[in-house]
């Protein structure tokens, strides 16, 4: 349903289209003339007046800065009467001769390219507005204009569409290339660029007779915009690969001119890193062993005053301790008298009560009294113990305070080294050019996953420089021919030095012969470094270039190689029209295919080359008119080709397949390129 809205859509569009830019063409042809002869300059007239203004400009030896010197041409003249008569054929021969002299008027430029455009030879009228557009004081404005004519007469709507956006730097508010950009814009399916300019011609030209009919392309367009984007919004100006069967469009928009803006390739080259050398701390400047024992030292108490002091205490707890002899006789308490005397006994009273015997004591000489002796000699013993112990842990903790001081100056000397390293390395880190990121395809200059043994994988190295932290995150990115993603890698941290690719998307399918692929390493900084560099990927790309891919159809009886980078000239069999750099693709691809077949050798196989196209409008008569007889040409051209290799003639059929077996689905427009193709299938 989506498909035929779209057609409708297009039908509707391009009627008006061809009216709108038929009779504004008409008029701009017009115009050009008129502008050409009304700004012709009078020095270039046949008159004699002309011809004494021109000899009086010769003798003019400073003429003005920046003015060009413009010298009296007769082919020149000759030529403007025959354009003005309406004869651009034999007018063209004069122009021509008129550019082999120097200081031609610049005029010509515009001249040659409007008479060429009339006898309908594009090439040339394009050709010729290019040079001119390169010449000092051409009107690069109306030689732009003429440019993207010729190229939209030839239908390359995105060149046509360059060219007019140069009319426009030079005039903005030139409504005839705006009102063409629109039509090429439309062309290319850029909607909403379309429509913007076509409402920028109506507000340059309001009272255009044209208006009626502009604002229903406007209508049309916004109501298709809209439709597109509640249905498909990636249909609304596509990025993508736009493929018209009459033109081959670049994979990208051409210059216009060559070298029109010159772009400088700088190519950065990283500063030497400069690493700073380690500064060992200095020594201590004093002994603190040495201030330890000195101090313990000092503290010591001589042997001379502490054995005497000691003995002295000694012998006073040895007599202390001693057990003192005394007499047994009991004592009688006394009454004592109120004048304080003793009372008197009388004699009667007296009564004697014997003593009983002493025991006598067994007389002990000091030297027979060992305990006395043996516990001197304990104290002794005990004092020298106690005061070695002492002066060991006193060294043990002196060895202690100066180990702790030793580690404590060499933390402090670990931390300043620290610090001066880090100091040196933001000095270095300051240095540093931008990160960059690099990615190389082992294996990726003829990459055939075909299953042969032979270059059957490709192998990404990675690396970086200039980032202070790994990465946060990575991906490797591959995309086909004409920019579609095909294959993603990606993981967090740092990526891994290597990764293996099989040549499969992720969906399953396999890369194409003869064609570039291209792997984008992308990195995600870590915070620190993005607050250094600002919040922007690391990129970097690699080319996988592959070869010719041999798939097997039927095992030891059919195989087919199928080729999607062949081309032709624009809807026509030959290689004539394009570019060398195309032409030498082509040639090299032929080189190979035809080596490929010789190796297979020998008369007993069949190769019937098939000639693919895309069928834009999926109609019956595009099929059978346009596509098939186009396609049998250009399978006929590839066994000429291959013949003038080599190939023997009598294996080799061509057959036309027009649009009958695509490979991309007609609303899967990002790989319409690969219906396109030309595939030789091999049969034994």
């Amino acid at each position: 349903m989506v498909c035929k809205k779209i057609f409708i859509f297009t039908l509707i569009l391009s009627s008006l289209l061809t009216q709108v830019f038929s009779q504004k063409n008409t008029s701009a042809t017009k115009n050009t003339k008129k502008t050409v002869s009304s700004a012709l300059n009078p020095t270039t007239t046949k008159s004699p007046e002309a011809k004494k203004a021109v000899d009086k400009l010769k003798k003019n030896p400073n003429p003005r800065k920046n003015e060009p010197v413009i010298i009296y041409n007769e082919d020149f003249v000759k030529g403007e009467e025959l354009f003005q008569l309406n004869k651009p054929e034999e007018a063209i021969s004069y122009f021509e001769k008129a550019l082999e002299k120097e200081d031609v008027d610049p005029k010509v430029y515009v001249y040659l390219g409007v008479c060429y455009y009339q006898i309908k030879n594009y090439d040339k009228s394009l050709a010729v507005c290019v040079q001119g557009m390169a010449k000092e004081g051409s009107d690069k404005k109306v030689l732009a204009y003429n440019a993207g004519n010729s190229c939209y007469a030839m239908g390359n709507y995105m060149r046509a569409d360059a060219s007019y956006a140069i009319a426009l730097r030079e005039d903005e508010n030139y409504s005839p290339a705006v009102l063409n950009r629109a039509n090429a814009q439309l062309k290319l399916d850029h909607l909403e660029d379309s429509k913007n300019n076509y409402i920028r011609y109506l507000e340059l030209e309001p009272e255009t007779p044209q208006r009626e009919k502009i604002e229903t392309i406007i209508a049309l367009l916004e109501a298709e915009i809209i439709r597109r984007a509640n249905e498909k919004p990636e249909l609304i100006n596509p990025d993508s690969f736009v493929e018209n069967e009459e033109m081959e469009l670049p994979d990208e928009v051409e210059k216009v001119i060559a070298d029109e803006i010159p772009q400088e390739k700088v190519e950065k080259t990283p500063s030497e890193i400069v690493k700073a050398d380690s500064v060992a701390p200095d020594l201590p400047k004093e002994n603190e062993a040495e201030k330890v024992l000195e101090k313990v030292h000092g503290e010591q108490i001589s042997d001379k005053d502490e054995k005497p002091v000691l003995q002295e205490k000694i012998f006073e707890k040895v007599h202390a301790e001693k057990i003192v002899e005394n007499d047994e006789t009991p004592v009688i308490p006394e009454r004592v008298l109120e004048d304080g005397n003793p009372p008197e006994i009388p004699a009667d009273q007296l009564v004697l009560i014997p003593l009983p015997e002493k025991e006598e004591l067994p007389v002990r000489k000091i030297e027979e009294l060992p305990s006395e002796k043996f516990g001197i000699d304990d104290d002794l013993r005990q004092f020298e113990e106690e005061k070695i112990r002492a002066e060991r842990e006193e060294a043990l903790r002196a060895e202690e305070e100066r180990k702790k001081a030793e580690e404590e100056a060499r933390i402090k000397a670990i931390e300043e080294e620290k610090i001066a390293k880090e100091k040196a390395r933001q000095e270095m880190i300051a240095k540093w050019p931008a990160p960059e990121a690099k990615i190389t395809a082992i294996g990726g200059e003829k990459f055939s996953p075909d299953g042969d043994g032979r270059n059957e994988s490709v192998t990404f190295e990675t690396s970086y420089d200039y980032l202070e932290e790994e990465p946060e995150g990575w991906t490797i990115a591959i995309t086909d021919p004409y920019g579609n993603p095909f294959k993603l890698f990606k993981g967090q941290g740092k990526p891994p030095k290597s990764i293996e690719w099989d040549g499969r998307s992720d969906t399953g399918e396999m890369v194409v012969s003869k064609n570039l692929y291209k792997a984008r390493l992308s990195l995600e900084p870590s915070e620190k470094d993005r607050n250094r560099i600002g919040n922007r990927k690391i990129e970097a790309t690699a080319e996988i270039h592959t070869g010719l891919l041999l798939e097997v159809v039927v095992p030891d009886h059919e195989y087919k190689i199928v080729v999607q980078s062949i081309s032709f000239d624009p809807n026509a069999a030959g290689f004539g029209k394009l570019p060398l750099e195309q032409v030498l693709a082509n040639a090299q691809t032929l080189d190979e295919v035809a080596q490929e077949l010789k190796d297979l050798g020998g008369a007993d196989i069949n190769i019937i080359i098939e000639g693919h196209a895309n069928n834009i409008s999926g109609t019956k008569k595009e099929e059978e008119t346009e596509l098939l007889p186009l396609s049998q040409k250009r399978a006929e051209k590839i066994v000429e080709e291959l013949v003038k290799r080599g190939v023997d003639p009598k294996i080799l059929t061509p057959k036309g397949v027009g649009g009958s077996d695509p490979i991309a689905d007609r609303a899967d427009r990002a790989n319409w390129w690969k219906n396109r193709r030309v595939e030789f299938i091999i049969k034994q």
